[in-house]
């Protein structure tokens, strides 16, 4: 998703929803339950950790570790931007079939991290 927002030019994001599960029971120990109206996961960004034994603390779930990942490429994409201009970066990403259009990105994680072995590469060497 980050990919798209550099690709497009967008400036900011708006992330709709971080804890949309429900408790089974009353319990806060007690597992949870994704809204019916959403696909199972989305719109959860944290677990309450009692579900998982470790507190009260809220834990991330797999989709906010992704999320944090493509901001982080998003600034190594800026920072490529910077240094080779925007179109050789638009390059970048096409070549490595990380985002070209809504239903055409990458389908597995070896295209992403081809791509970011390139870049920085090119970047630690100024190619």
């Amino acid at each position: 998703v980050v990919w798209r927002f550099w690709q497009e030019g967008s400036k900011d994001a708006l992330y709709w929803g971080a804890n949309c599960y429900q408790p089974l029971a009353t319990s806060p120990a007690s597992q949870v339950e994704f809204r019916e109206d959403l696909p199972a996961g989305d719109g959860v960004l944290v677990y309450p950790g009692e579900c998982f034994g470790v507190g009260p603390d809220p834990v991330a779930s797999i989709r906010l570790e992704r999320l944090l990942d493509g901001l982080q490429d998003f600034e190594h994409l800026r920072a490529y931007e910077l240094k080779f201009g925007r179109y050789r970066t638009s390059e970048l990403i096409r070549r490595h079939v990380i985002y070209i259009a809504p239903k055409i990105y990458a389908k597995s994680t070896q295209n992403v991290e081809n791509m970011r072995r390139e870049w920085m590469f090119r970047l630690s060497n100024n190619m």
